[in-house]
């Protein structure tokens, strides 16, 4: 059979507009939950400058990623893949910028309950629903300290913990950290396990690695690569 020119553009174009559809049935709203109290300055330094490290694996993905923080759970931004694809600079700034939380937040972080929040689109300031139906939903955790706290006098009131997050939290959501390890982390005036926040990630399937490591690089693209076999699963 002989191809003409018209039968191969109209191929093309068939297959570009079935990729297309395939990319946007792959759909992935990621949270960000950014710890801004006290000492995490040079955490969010280390993550703000990679968007597009976090995005590795996830170019066939109609993908989300909003920015909240453990003590407000209205988002700082939402960054979507088209806005990334029409102008990567400003996008990528944003994220620096959102990421970039600081360090005057509240001394009690409660990073699940803020997480179930923004990934429910609640807000104090007004609703905001910004995940899809049928998408893949995660959030990342950037945090030196546990769930509640640390120290022995502090804690939730009223008790906010991985239970409490599993059943607010929208369906098969999967929670990844960087987060304080006794072992490869010299102290840093929390020498606590961060013991809910290890509970949920393996309970929803994650991953964590230590916040001390001196470049994210290497767990960002493991993160983006297990968020893109978990979608291409579905």
């Amino acid at each position: 059979m002989k191809l003409t020119k018209r039968s191969f553009l109209t191929t093309a174009i068939f297959l570009s507009s079935t990729l297309a559809v395939a990319a946007e049935a792959k759909r992935l709203d990621l949270l960000l939950m950014i710890d801004n109290s006290g000492s995490m300055s040079a955490y969010q330094d280390k993550l703000a400058p990679k968007l597009e490290t976090l995005l590795t694996h996830l170019a066939t993905t109609n993908w989300r990623i909003a920015v909240a923080t453990t003590d407000d759970s209205c988002l700082r931004d939402l960054i979507t893949k088209k806005q990334f694809t029409n102008d990567p600079v400003a996008a990528t700034a944003r994220f620096a910028m959102a990421v970039n939380a600081g360090s005057g937040g509240k001394p009690l972080e409660r990073g699940l309950e803020m997480s179930a929040r923004a990934l429910s689109g609640k807000c104090a300031s007004g609703n905001l629903k910004w995940t899809r139906n049928q998408s893949t939903k995660a959030t990342l955790i950037l945090s030196n300290e546990d769930n509640c706290g640390t120290a022995a006098n502090e804690f939730c009131d009223p008790v906010y913990g991985p239970s409490e997050f599993l059943a607010a939290a929208p369906a098969e959501t999967v929670v990844y950290a960087l987060l304080h390890d006794l072992d490869a982390c010299e102290s840093d005036g929390y020498d606590i396990a961060s013991v809910e926040y290890h509970q949920v990630v393996a309970a929803t399937g994650g991953l964590r690695a230590p916040i001390c490591q001196p470049s994210y690089e290497g767990i960002l693209r493991e993160i983006s690569r297990h968020l893109k076999n978990r979608i291409d699963a579905l």
